[in-house]
């Protein structure tokens, strides 16, 4: 946070680098180690993240300004062939208190705004996280994207059809994609399908996704697509398909039928058993994908919801009644199951997975919710605002993870983005569908 506040400071005082060209050189310099630590392709809103370090120290208490370091003195001038020696002209007390500042806070940053853990509510869990990251702010909430970036989202339109389409981030421009709609099953095969050929197949009811490494729109949702993008699984009667993109093949793995995929990784197909939409999982199965071979991870539990397959784990939320109290489980296909968070008297929802593997929860308390990044077991710091309203705020359906952090959309149909740098902000966009607008893909 310390380095973010150097940052725009920095940037209002122009007379650094006007004026003083080892300052040019350590700004510089700054700013590329900066770009680099937050490890965030997209330009960034530099008056944000003001903002929100400003807040921060201030926050904490902890005002290291050390000006109090003199000038060094100044180098004679260097006569050259005929011309008149060169005559230093000393800076003036603003420009070398500025480039102190800016010093200052170099140092700063390596060390960053020196605030202490605090720990989640009722958890015993503690709030922290690499230097790098940056609380959330505490004002309105909206977001630092980049530009020329193009979001996909689908929906339904004001008749009930489903429909998709893309919104331009830089300007917020908006606009529908015929092409893309998925269409339901009819008769005897109730697959969802494109209109689009090759046809692609689809479980009934998907909604579409758009994938860029294929130039075209799948019937599947994000979270069912390869991380390369040329293919995609899905859960039908016969058991779970797995379909080539770029061809169109659609082969069957197995599995059995009422299967729901909620990841395709390297090591396989991640699928749980549902009767139902919003019902409890039925364990946790893990589909070779070349050979079919089904392996059971979990068998079937109690109050134990399997959200998410990230870059190396499976992540669910346990519900335990008796004590009154949700965890976040991380299941390793090889390690096992092991506690990540542990919340007693609230409700716990998993919403997303970062480009780290770390889960995003959701923590709904009695009096109001808001989104923990979860670090590492028993540590977690808050990302979000507070939203009032505990149960009864609004959950994030959808999440999509791209090179520059984790878009989510909310049940109203709201989007948001998640980066270590930003935290979860708002991000303001036109309604491009009246129902269900939702994130649909990675912005490319």
């Amino acid at each position: 946070s310390a380095a973010v506040l150097g940052f725009g400071v920095a940037a209002r005082l122009p007379e650094v680098t006007a004026e003083g060209g080892a300052a040019a050189a350590a700004w510089e310099g700054y700013r590329r180690v900066l770009a680099a630590r937050f490890r965030d392709p997209d330009p960034i809103d530099w008056d944000e993240h003001l903002a929100h370090a400003v807040a921060l120290c201030l926050d904490r208490g902890r005002r290291r300004l050390l000006l109090d370091r003199p000038p060094a003195p100044p180098t004679a001038g260097v006569r050259t062939g005929t011309m008149q020696p060169a005559v230093h002209q000393p800076t003036s007390r603003r420009t070398r208190a500025a480039a102190a500042l800016l010093a200052a806070l170099l140092a700063a940053a390596a060390s960053g705004c020196g605030e202490q853990p605090s720990h989640l509510p009722g958890t015993g869990a503690l709030a922290t996280g690499p230097a790098a990251d940056v609380p959330a702010a505490t004002g309105p909430a909206r977001a630092a994207t980049g530009r020329g970036c193009r979001l996909p989202l689908s929906g339904r339109t004001a008749g009930g059809r489903e429909a998709v389409g893309f919104v331009q981030i830089a300007d917020g421009s908006a606009v529908a994609d015929p092409s893309g709609a998925v269409l339901p099953g009819s008769g005897r095969d109730l697959r969802a399908r494109t209109p689009a050929a090759p046809v692609l197949y689809g479980a009934a009811g998907a909604s579409p996704s758009y994938n860029p490494a294929a130039g075209r729109w799948v019937p599947a949702p994000p979270a069912a697509v390869a991380p390369d993008g040329l293919g995609y699984a899905y859960g039908a009667g016969d058991g779970v398909h797995l379909v080539d993109v770029r061809n169109a093949s659609d082969r069957v793995l197995g599995g059995g039928g009422d299967l729901e995929v909620i990841g395709l990784r390297a090591e396989g197909v991640y699928a749980v058993r549902r009767q139902h939409a919003g019902d409890a999982t039925g364990g946790l199965l893990l589909l070779d994908a070349g050979s079919g071979a089904v392996r059971t991870l979990r068998p079937s539990e109690a109050g134990v919801e399997w959200a998410v397959a990230g870059t190396d784990a499976a992540w669910a939320v346990a519900v335990l009644p008796g004590a009154g109290a949700d965890e976040v489980w991380r299941l390793d296909p090889v390690g096992g199951v092991t506690v990540w968070l542990h919340r007693q008297g609230a409700g716990l929802r998993i919403v997303g997975v970062d480009g780290d593997g770390q889960p995003l929860v959701q923590v709904a308390a009695p009096q109001a919710s808001s989104v923990w990044l979860v670090t590492a077991p028993g540590q977690a710091r808050q990302v979000s605002e507070d939203v009032p309203g505990g149960d009864d705020t609004p959950g994030y359906p959808v999440s999509v993870t791209d090179a520059g952090g984790v878009w989510m959309s909310d049940d109203g149909g709201t989007l948001y983005r998640f980066s270590r740098s930003t935290g979860l902000r708002r991000v303001d966009i036109p309604r491009l569908l009246p129902t269900g607008q939702r994130v649909a893909g990675g912005c490319s």
